[in-house]
C-alpha cells in the first residue's frame, strides 16, 4: 500500500479492508513461496541427515524412499497440501529419529 492511500472501509462490518496493489500481492506470494520452499528444503536436509544415521544395509532404501516422496510431490502448488506434506514428513522423521535412538544409532 502506498503512503498516501487510505484503506477501504467494508460498510457491512465497518472494518477496514487493506487493498494491496497487484504487484505487492505478487511479491507477498513470492515471499510465502520462498518461505515454504525453505521449509521443504530444511525438511529434506533433516531427512537426509536422519537417513545417514540408519544402519548401512537399510540406508540406500531409506534414501531412495525419501527422494521419491519429494519427487512425487515436487509439482504440488496447493499451499494446504504442501503444509500437510511438511507436517506429515516431520512426524514421520520424528518417529524414525526415535526408532534410531532406541536402536542406538546416533
Amino acid at each position: 500500500m502506498t503512503m498516501g492511500a487510505k484503506p477501504k472501509v467494508d460498510e457491512a462490518y465497518g472494518m477496514k479492508k487493506l487493498k494491496m496493489p497487484l504487484k505487492e500481492m505478487a511479491q507477498a506470494m513470492d515471499l510465502r513461496a520462498f518461505i515454504t520452499r525453505a521449509r521443504v528444503l530444511k525438511l529434506y536436509r533433516h531427512a537426509l541427515r536422519t537417513a545417514y544415521r540408519a544402519p548401512p544395509h537399510s540406508r540406500g532404501e531409506l534414501l531412495l524412499t525419501m527422494r521419491l516422496e519429494m519427487e512425487n510431490n515436487r509439482h504440488c502448488d496447493d499451499p494446504q497440501r504442501i503444509q500437510f506434506f511438511i507436517s506429515e514428513g516431520l512426524q514421520r522423521l520424528k518417529a524414525l529419529d526415535e526408532m534410531l535412538d532406541m536402536q542406538g544409532h546416533h
